[in-house]
C-alpha cells in the first residue's frame, strides 16, 4: 500500500503541476492582449523663448542739514537711474547714547519725522527725515554718529549706502553741528 500511496501522490503532484502551468500560460496570453498600441501622440512642436534682464538699484539723493536750534535732517531724493524705488532704508548711530538729562528725539519735530537710532525703513515718498538730541541749556557733552542711506527697489534690493558723520557739541550754551560726506 505504500507504493500506491507514493504513486497517488506523483500523480496529484503531476495534475498541480500542470494546472499551474496552464493557469500561467493562460495568465501570459491574457497579458500580451492587454498590452496593446494607441494611437495617442503629439501631433505639434512645442518651443519657447526667455528674454532676461537686469538693473541695478543707483543710491539715493542726499543733502544733509546741519541745525542746532531744529533737527539735523537728511533730504532724501529717488535717483534719477536705474531701478524705481520703493523707500529707503535709514541706519544712524550715535556715541555716546544719550542718557540722565540727554535724550534722543523721537516723533516729529518742526514738522519732520524723527529717525529711530539703528535701522529705519521709510517709504519712497518719504522727502527727509531728521534726528537730534534733547539736552540742557548749558550742556557740556559732545555726541557724534554717522547716517546711511540705501535706496531699495524692488525685491528688497538695496544701492550702495551715501553717508555722513554727524555732531553736536556743547560747551556751556554754545552748540556746534556738523554733517559732512562720509570719507570711504
Amino acid at each position: 500500500m505504500t507504493a500506491h500511496r507514493t504513486l497517488a501522490r506523483h500523480r496529484l503532484a503531476l495534475v498541480a503541476l500542470l494546472v499551474a502551468t496552464v493557469v500561467l500560460l493562460a495568465l501570459a496570453a491574457t497579458a500580451g492582449a492587454l498590452v496593446q498600441q494607441t494611437e495617442a501622440g503629439y501631433t505639434s512642436a512645442e518651443q519657447a523663448a526667455l528674454t532676461a534682464g537686469a538693473g541695478t538699484v543707483q543710491p539715493a539723493g542726499t543733502a544733509c542739514t546741519a541745525a542746532s536750534s531744529a533737527p539735523h535732517e537728511i533730504a532724501l531724493t529717488a535717483p534719477a537711474d536705474g531701478l524705481a524705488i520703493t523707500g529707503y532704508r535709514v541706519t544712524i548711530t550715535v556715541d555716546p547714547e544719550p542718557s540722565g538729562d540727554y535724550s534722543w528725539q523721537t516723533g516729529t519735530k518742526n514738522g519732520i519725522e524723527l529717525l529711530p537710532i539703528g535701522d529705519s525703513y521709510w517709504p519712497a515718498a518719504q522727502a527727509v527725515v531728521g534726528w537730534g538730541i534733547e539736552m540742557p541749556m548749558f550742556a557740556g557733552d559732545d555726541f557724534f554718529g554717522t547716517v546711511e542711506v540705501a535706496a531699495v527697489g524692488p525685491g528688497g534690493w538695496e544701492s550702495s549706502a551715501v553717508g555722513y558723520d554727524w555732531s553736536i557739541e556743547s560747551d556751556w550754551g554754545s552748540i556746534w553741528v556738523a554733517c559732512t560726506p562720509t570719507v570711504a
